[in-house]
């Protein structure tokens, strides 16, 4: 159950980053090479009032990450499996570079999965640990010289 809900969060959290990377390209587009903040990091009011409204509920929460480097927003998702409880998951949304305040550049999509499945995770963490088997045997076998000459 642990590991539905983690998928799920993972899941629902990468398909709202697509959404609002969707919504904040063409709000941040035309302010490539401006100053969009302000010097304590804020937005500038004229910017900040183009911002869509985002969410902030307890399954679904997106804030802006502060950085002198990035305009970024994280969305932070949760899900419920029965009884369980909940797991969450966060994902950071690059909107575009900043210098000095100013939106530089803007960044394009990487594609996020939204189709994880317990199954996949299950085999690739099967797929992990034999390599992991594998790759512990063969460093035993390299004693007394390890991995390095230094």
């Amino acid at each position: 159950m642990k590991l539905q809900a983690r998928v799920n969060a993972v899941n629902k959290a990468n398909a709202y980053a697509k959404e609002l990377y969707e919504q904040l390209k063409p709000v941040f587009e035309p302010f490539v090479g401006m100053q969009i903040l302000k010097q304590g990091g804020d937005l500038l009011a004229k910017v900040q009032k183009l911002i869509p409204e985002l969410p902030c509920k307890p399954n679904l929460h997106v804030y802006r990450y502060r950085s002198d480097y990035s305009l970024m927003y994280m969305v932070r998702a949760s899900a419920t499996v029965d009884d369980y409880g909940s797991m969450s998951h966060e994902v950071g949304v690059y909107i575009g570079e900043l210098h000095n305040g100013a939106l530089i550049k803007m960044c394009d999509w990487h594609e996020l999965r939204t189709d994880f499945t317990v199954e996949e995770v299950k085999l690739k963490r099967e797929i992990y640990e034999q390599a992991q088997k594998v790759a512990s045997e063969a460093e035993s076998a390299l004693h007394p010289f390890g991995k390095y000459d230094s």
